[in-house]
């Protein structure tokens, strides 16, 4: 019997309703027409918000890289001036005098005029 108001009405160019041909399952129908309405809106949500999360993912990871590479850069620099500091104590220990000189100057006697230093 439905097969066959469905043709009838297939043969007559005529859109079939849900509501003429199951009249008791309109309601479900149209429950069923909204659930997928507010899915698609959901999906279309949700893809908008993977859109903006993966922009802001790529500003981070450029953001971090540009923070890596001034690290790097940093790093390079101290250890330029930890080099130079390091050469600059060898060449200073190397050119020190004997611990006797060291002792006159503390006493004074290096210095014409100065005065002995006495820590108690």
């Amino acid at each position: 019997m439905l097969l066959e108001r469905l043709q009838a009405a297939v043969d007559d160019g005529k859109d079939v309703a849900a509501n003429s041909v199951l009249p008791d399952r309109t309601p479900e129908v149209e429950a069923l027409k909204q659930n997928r309405l507010d899915l698609e809106k959901d999906l279309e949500q949700a893809r908008v918000r993977c859109t903006e999360l993966q922009e802001t993912l790529a500003g981070q990871k450029q953001e971090l890289a540009e923070q890596r590479t001034e690290i790097t850069n940093e790093l390079k620099e101290l250890r330029t001036l930890i080099e130079e500091q390091a050469l600059l104590f060898v060449s200073r220990k190397s050119r020190r005098r004997p611990r006797s000189s060291s002792r006159a100057l503390a006493s004074g006697q290096g210095f014409p005029g100065s005065s002995a230093i006495v820590c108690s």
